[in-house]
Order: structure tokens, then C-alpha cells, then sequence
């Protein structure tokens, strides 16, 4: 579900109250998509499929014992 490119491109606000769109593709299209999702209140769990969650919490273990954790 994740992608990279932004979804479509939203108005915003400059300081002085005029509004601008911006867009972005790749690594900054993820970035404000991840800033955006925290002021809306999603998580990254919920663009993440049941796979790509077993995956990464497996992948997250791993790491955690070979650091000595838990």
C-alpha cells in the first residue's frame, strides 16, 4: 500500500496565510507522507499488509537477539 510517490498533491499554507501545493516523488513524497500520517493519526502498521507486519516483526526479533534484548 505504501507508494512513492505522494498522493495527490494538497494545498497548504505558506506564513503568510497564502495557500501553495507542493509534490515530491520518492524519499520526500514517503517523508510527507509519514509526517502527514502522524497529524491524521495513522500508524505505519496500518499501511502495512498482514504479510509485510509478520515479516518486519520477525525481521524485529531477529535483530532484537542478536543485540542480546529480551
Amino acid at each position: 500500500m505504501c507508494s512513492d510517490r505522494a498522493p495527490s498533491p494538497s494545498p497548504r499554507l505558506d506564513r503568510d496565510g497564502k495557500t501553495f501545493t507542493q509534490t515530491a516523488t520518492d524519499l520526500l513524497a514517503r517523508c510527507w507522507q509519514h509526517e502527514t500520517d502522524h497529524l491524521d493519526g495513522v500508524l505505519i502498521l496500518d499501511r502495512m499488509s498482514q504479510l509485510s507486519r509478520l515479516r518486519t516483526r520477525s525481521a524485529v526479533r531477529g535483530l532484537e537477539k542478536a543485540a542480546g534484548v529480551r
